[in-house]
């Protein structure tokens, strides 16, 4: 009797002969194979209201804090809350897009010592482990590249359900000279704040 093999789009392959019990089981696993690889790979993932969302940061001269946003970013975000272990968090941010309302400062921050945008013009975020803290928490530790380096970077979001949308935000506290953000006659002058907090708040939909 001929054998035949079908294999699952994850690349689980299954074996089992024509006409026999086992290939009505067989072809009944491919299908829930199936089933499970396309839950995975589409009903988690959520499309940004770029409109609604928000990706900048908090800094401060002279001890009085200001608050900066980028306007040119994408993010790739797919989540369950029920299963955290598999999701994924990505962003890429035109560092060239910052804006702190005030033309001069932005082209300061714009220059070699800061976020050298002329050599390096995007900054990106890609999580690697993220796993529940409760009530909505969550704890990702992630790869974060600035200025052609990149950085390990741990930090916490809360998740908030909303109809058949979501809402995704979070916060972290950074010394900027970790990221070479500020050198030369900055990296140690403190005018300018050492600790930025670096903040999100995503709106996602299906």
């Amino acid at each position: 009797m001929t054998t035949h093999e079908m294999r699952s789009p994850n690349g689980v392959a299954v074996r089992y002969r024509a006409g026999s019990a086992l290939s009505r089981m067989a072809i009944l696993g491919l299908l829930v194979l199936c089933a499970c690889a396309w839950r995975v790979a589409s009903a988690d993932t959520w499309r940004v209201d770029q409109e609604r969302s928000r990706v900048g940061f908090v800094a401060s001269y002279d001890s009085i804090e200001f608050p900066g946003t980028f306007r040119q970013w994408q993010a790739a975000i797919a989540f369950d809350p029920s299963a955290p272990e598999q999701g994924r968090l990505e962003v890429d941010v035109d560092m060239a897009s910052v804006d702190t309302k005030s033309q001069d400062r932005d082209a300061g921050i714009r220059s070699e010592e800061w976020f050298d945008t002329a050599s390096f013009g995007a900054a990106r975020y890609r999580s690697l482990g993220i796993r529940p803290l409760g009530d909505g928490r969550f704890a990702v530790d992630a790869e974060f590249e600035i200025k052609g380096r990149k950085y390990p970077l741990s930090s916490e979001f809360t998740w908030r359900a909303a109809g058949t949308g979501a809402r995704l935000s979070g916060q972290v506290s950074v010394d900027r000279r970790t990221f070479a953000v500020g050198t030369g006659e900055w990296a140690d002058e403190p005018i300018i704040g050492f600790r930025v907090l670096i903040e999100y708040d995503l709106y996602l939909t299906r």
